[in-house]
């Protein structure tokens, strides 16, 4: 079966007045990783080896555009990781916590202009001012070998 780019697109917000994006950047440049914590529904558990690369983006609402980060997705739980390796303001937060994911900077940026939701063929844009989903599965618009 051939393996399709893929990207998991997650929307953040600054719920608890933290800008999200820029503490997991501080536990990666302290650590070498972080752990991401998914409020809400939990995402089922992803076959990273299926995502091809396995890659996090976080999308987060900065007045009237999205903002984008992009990870590299090195692993993936349900329990609450070992503290140091999250942000610290998770802490008064565990129990909102469903999904994790363990991940680090990588050298590819995503254009959220550039993907395409998989299940309903719309553009990331469009889903996310449409969609009150928190998860997208997503590939590049420029893939050739996807069809809806």
């Amino acid at each position: 079966m051939k393996k399709t780019k893929s990207y998991l697109v997650v929307r953040v917000s600054k719920l608890d007045s933290v800008d999200p994006i820029a503490e997991i950047n501080r536990v990666i440049d302290k650590e070498g990783a972080s752990w991401f914590g998914k409020y809400g529904r939990p995402i089922k558990m992803l076959k990273l080896d299926e995502l091809c690369p396995p890659v996090l983006v976080l999308v987060i609402r900065n007045q009237k555009h999205y903002e984008s980060a992009t990870y590299e997705i090195i692993g993936q739980s349900r329990r609450t990781p070992k503290s140091g390796m999250f942000p610290d303001y998770y802490k008064s937060v565990l129990r909102r916590i469903s999904s994790w994911f363990k991940i680090k900077h990588t050298e590819k940026s995503v254009e959220i202009n550039d993907l395409i939701v998989k299940s309903s063929g719309q553009t990331l844009a469009e889903a996310l001012h449409g969609s009150m989903s928190a998860h997208f599965l997503c590939i590049d618009r420029q893939c050739n070998d996807y069809m809806f």
